[in-house]
């Protein structure tokens, strides 16, 4: 026969959970926040050694019991227990407080007390609380939080106590003010960002031949799409494997202006895409260099002048002297650009 608990019972306790929870239609509970969505819930019950009884709706209303007197009885069990033992900690160059224990001392927000001696230490006007678990707080100035990455703090620790099983409340932040929880400070949705359209579309022929068709009316978007989608296109090509090492990049006649210059600047482009290749990992099955062709429109002989050719892959100087639009140093300033970017991502991917 289950034991007949009263509201007066020392073990009595408000338990603080995610906002979430399956179960606020059935237990007697409230947002911690009124009008917070995103704010966690405050249910009710005693503690067994399993863990907490809820007062379930249907028996808060069965034994007459209303909000307030689950309120009331809630704020004299906190009385009873320790208030929060904060200890100074730093979030990289900004000072914060925090107390960790068991899981009633996030509880410890709902006394109004325990909130304006929080904010008074701080000595802040507008506070903001990372409450990832029910047995811990941490505080600091909410202007000065992002550098402190103290949201970051919340999601970590609010994931890592639900994927344990103990207690997650809140992966947001919650905002004090004038000793009042007054908001919270979840993230907005991410805007959607344009991805830049694909301007490469690859195929690999019989022979194994990378045959890259190219969607672009200049010389910058064809350099500039090369550079971003290459190293894709050769996890693409290492992953399905044939390659031979040959690539033929086919462009549209528009790509490149009509003029005298045109198979210098032609043969410039061509050479550069070499050195990107190499750089963003497009190889040969025996881990040399590929052997690239650029070809212009219908016209081969337009891409492979030998004399152009010749003069770019032996002496750059010359293409830099030249009247083409795409110099030497152009071609090194883009060059490194996307190389740079290129370890900017293995950084990001390593770091993650």
């Amino acid at each position: 026969m289950a034991q007949i608990r009263h509201l007066y019972d020392p073990s009595f306790v408000p338990v603080l959970g995610q906002a979430a929870w399956g179960g606020r239609h059935l237990f007697a509970c409230r947002p911690l926040i009124p009008g917070e969505p995103e704010a966690p819930l405050v249910a009710y019950g005693w503690l067994d050694p399993a863990g907490a009884r809820l007062v379930g709706r249907e028996e808060a209303a069965a034994r007459g019991w209303a909000d307030d007197d689950l309120e009331s009885a809630a704020h004299a069990s906190l009385g009873r227990r320790p208030t929060p033992d904060w200890r100074p900690l730093w979030l990289g160059v900004v000072p914060a407080l925090a107390c960790e224990g068991d899981e009633h001392v996030a509880a410890q927000l709902l006394r109004r007390a325990v909130r304006v001696d929080l904010q008074r230490r701080l000595r802040v006007p507008r506070v903001a609380l990372a409450v990832p678990h029910r047995g811990a707080i941490v505080a600091c100035d909410a202007e000065v939080a992002a550098d402190a990455d103290l949201a970051g703090l919340a999601r970590v620790g609010f994931e890592a106590a639900r994927l344990a099983g103990r207690g997650p409340v809140s992966p947001h932040l919650l905002v004090l003010e004038r000793g009042e929880l007054t908001g919270v400070l979840a993230p907005r949705p991410a805007e959607r960002s344009e991805k830049p359209a694909r301007r490469l579309t690859p195929k690999i022929s019989k022979k194994g031949l990378l045959i890259l068709r190219a969607a672009c009316e200049s010389e910058e978007a064809l350099v500039e799409a090369f550079g971003r989608e290459l190293p894709a296109i050769a996890r693409a090509v290492l992953a399905r494997g044939g390659f031979s090492g040959r690539v033929k990049v086919e462009v549209p006649a528009d790509a490149f202006s009509p003029g005298p210059n045109r198979p210098m600047r032609v043969a410039a482009v061509e050479q550069l895409f070499r050195e990107l290749a190499a750089a963003r990992g497009l190889r040969s099955p025996d881990g040399g260099r590929v052997r690239l062709r650029l070809v212009v429109g219908d016209q081969d002989d337009v891409a492979t002048s030998h004399s152009a050719v010749s003069r770019v892959e032996t002496s750059v100087s010359e293409v830099s002297r030249s009247s083409s639009t795409l110099t030497r140093r152009r071609r090194s300033s883009l060059l490194r650009k996307v190389v740079a970017s290129s370890r900017v991502g293995r950084r990001r991917r390593s770091a993650g």
